[in-house]
């Protein structure tokens, strides 16, 4: 009730900036409405046919939403939807009482009572009918406070300075409440840390739709004829402040130190990076990490060794993938986490990647933790997008002034914090720990490998981060002597930013460069020249399989040897063997913008099909058993597939359950169970 309650309030400010910008502008085009005991009231309630229309509409969609998505009876729905009424009911009340207790009418500005007409004026200027008439929408009726159709008092022997005199005094009062509103949110944008004044992400977006209105408003207001020239040479104006530096924010990874001396990204540089001096330097740390898994298994029996691999998707990815790896993990009696090497990914898939093995890890010294606990699965599954249009509009739309201070070092306070601070809330702040604090666990093999790819936007390349240094998967080394050498296409963070404690680097602000997904998160800048920005590791590879298939190959001779084969466990947020679109274009506009949107629409199909030559690539190279395994979300018969999102509904959450727990789902756990069984 409380949400809707918020909901409505906000629909209540969006209405009332709606009205109080267009009396604004356009009043004077009615001047009768000055002669009314009630202007601004009368006003509203006439231009109200757009509002109750939208209302109306809503109210329906909201009802058959909350049953089909919420999976709420009806009397819930409509106590919620009550809600809405009453939020709206209380700002509008509010507001009107305001307006109804500064605006003044002409009367009350002659000081007159009641209705009576004037007689005379003191202002002997021109009046309204010979100068401003030609400005005036002819009214016959309309309908006064009382719901009663009125005829409109003609005013045109009023002189019109008295007319105008009315409205700028209404005028006034209305900037006055638009100021306060910025206000208002200036101040929430200081309370961003605090979850009870986080609003619902449908309120943000009304707030943000009443900004908008607010701002276009005060410029078309005071510029007049001026404000489509002056607001084309702000744009301009901005865009070449923003260009050069100045006023510009910089989302930042926390933990990083961002030194005033940058390190140079250069493509010598990264061939260096990629060079002998480092990759066999960590071929040789890895191969001890390898020897120290193979350990854990009895020396007479070679075991499985198993990659998994989790994909992008939001928290649709995220609880799919998680419920996915709970189950497994209990059918295979804890034998997949044993049996696991590396954990890579992308986006949401990492983030369950990430929490379940941190669980996992406690679980080891605390047998009060239980990983496979369904609690799990409801806080990784937990709201996110509420905080991020919190942020967005009180916040990010403004500038992020506020500043966040961790290990001594500042960084601005925007959605890349509140992602990380609301993914905290939900996990119990189990990840906010720096990437080393895995070093030494990893070292022993004591937990899976955690591998974090990012997209370096500048170049598609790829930045590979976690606890070890994994400069042998950027550059195939094998091929370091063709007579036309391959391209460099990823670097390490270790090795880029030298001496800038990477190793402080929060696990959070790693998994948050995985997942910036444009627009919704920000891009992530590192203290490189040139500068580094960081996107959704999804563009590269949203499945983490090319990421396995190089670390496969790249130790092949140890694998062969010391193990009896490899799976290759998929958990994927999105089903395979995506339907075929049977209608590509239609109209004009469709014809124009197709290109663009089936290329966007098609790629992780693009990627699944790469993923599958590599994957027969990696089977001819190994001399043991290569076993793929695809675990993936796939909606219900007739149900539509589960938004790409941070938030999830109930009739979502119930959807990747099911398909989690499917026949198919459970069919493949039971073939994992079996593999690792067999030597």
């Amino acid at each position: 009730f409380l949400s809707f309650f918020i909901l409505g309030f906000a629909f209540g400010a969006f209405l009332m900036v709606w009205n109080v910008t267009s009396y604004i502008l356009h009043a004077h085009h009615f001047p009768f409405l000055a002669t009314l005991h009630r202007p601004f009231g009368v006003y509203s309630l006439n231009n109200s046919l757009i509002p109750i229309a939208f209302l109306i509409v809503y109210i329906i969609q909201l009802l058959v939403f909350q049953r089909d998505e919420g999976l709420l009876r009806f009397p819930v729905a409509a106590l919620r939807l009550g809600g809405l009424f009453s939020g709206a009911i209380v700002f509008i009340a509010l507001s009107m009482a305001y307006f109804f207790s500064t605006n003044k009418n002409i009367f009350q500005l002659l000081g007159l009572k009641g209705k009576e007409e004037p007689t005379a004026f003191d202002d002997s200027g021109p009046t309204w009918g010979s100068t401003t008439g030609h400005m005036e929408i002819r009214v016959a009726t309309y309908l006064n406070h009382e719901l009663r159709l009125k005829a409109a008092r003609p005013v045109g022997h009023y002189p019109a300075a008295l007319i105008f005199r009315v409205y700028r005094q209404h005028h006034m009062n209305a900037l006055f409440i638009e100021l306060t509103a910025l206000l208002l949110i200036v101040v929430l944008g200081h309370l961003i840390d605090y979850p009870v004044f986080r609003i619902p992400a449908a309120s943000s977006i009304l707030l943000l739709f009443a900004i908008v209105i607010m701002v276009v408003g005060a410029v078309s207001y005071w510029l007049k004829g001026w404000k489509i020239l002056v607001s084309i040479i702000g744009i301009l104006l901005i865009d070449l402040i923003i260009g050069q530096n100045l006023l510009q924010y910089k989302n930042r990874a926390y933990g990083i130190g961002y030194a005033p001396t940058e390190q140079p990204y250069t493509l010598d540089r990264l061939q260096t990076l990629n060079g002998p001096a480092y990759t066999d330097k960590d071929k040789t740390n890895m191969l001890t990490i390898l020897q120290n898994w193979r350990n854990k298994f009895p020396a007479d029996t070679p075991p499985k060794m198993v990659f998994i691999n989790c994909s992008g998707g939001g928290l649709r990815a995220s609880m799919f993938v998680m419920d996915a790896l709970q189950q497994a993990d209990s059918i295979t009696g804890g034998n997949l986490m044993e049996h696991t090497i590396l954990m890579s990914g992308a986006s949401g898939g990492m983030i369950a990647a990430a929490y379940y093995r941190e669980l996992y890890y406690q679980s080891i010294s605390d047998e009060a933790i239980r990983p496979y606990d369904a609690a799990y699965l409801n806080k990784i599954s937990s709201d996110m997008l509420n905080a991020l249009a919190y942020t967005s509009v009180v916040n990010d739309l403004f500038f992020p002034w506020k500043n966040y201070t961790y290990n001594d070092l500042n960084y601005r306070k925007d959605r890349g914090y509140i992602f990380e601070k609301a993914l905290n809330e939900n996990t119990d702040s189990v990840l906010h720990r720096p990437i080393s604090y895995y070093a030494a666990a990893e070292q022993q093999a004591t937990i899976p490998l955690l591998l974090f790819a990012p997209t370096i936007i500048n170049d598609e390349r790829r930045l590979f981060i976690g606890a070890q240094s994994y400069s042998f998967l950027g550059y195939p080394v094998n091929r370091r002597n063709d007579y036309s050498p391959p391209e460099v296409d990823g670097v390490d963070i270790h090795y880029l930013l030298e001496d800038m404690d990477v190793s402080n680097l929060l696990l959070t602000s790693a998994i948050r460069m995985s997942c910036t997904f444009p627009y919704i998160l920000p891009n992530v800048h590192l203290p490189t020249t040139p500068e580094v920005e960081l996107m959704d590791a999804g563009i590269r590879d949203n499945y983490g399989v090319d990421a396995a298939v190089r670390f496969a190959d790249t130790f092949k001779e140890w694998i062969d040897r010391e193990t009896s084969g490899v799976i290759m466990l998929n958990l994927r947020g999105l089903e395979q063997d995506v339907p075929i679109r049977t209608k590509i274009s239609q109209g004009v506009l469709e014809k124009i913008f197709s290109p663009i949107g089936n290329l966007y629409l098609n790629w992780v199909e693009v990627q699944d099909y790469q993923n599958d030559f590599l994957l027969h690539h990696l089977h001819t190279r190994l001399d043991v058993p290569l076993e793929v395994i695809s675990i993936a979300y796939q909606p219900s018969a007739g149900a539509r597939r589960a938004s790409l999102s941070f938030h999830l509904t109930n009739r979502e959450k119930r959807d990747i359950m099911e398909s989690a727990s499917s026949t198919e789902s459970r069919e493949a756990y039971a073939h994992l169970a079996e593999l690792l069984r067999t030597p």
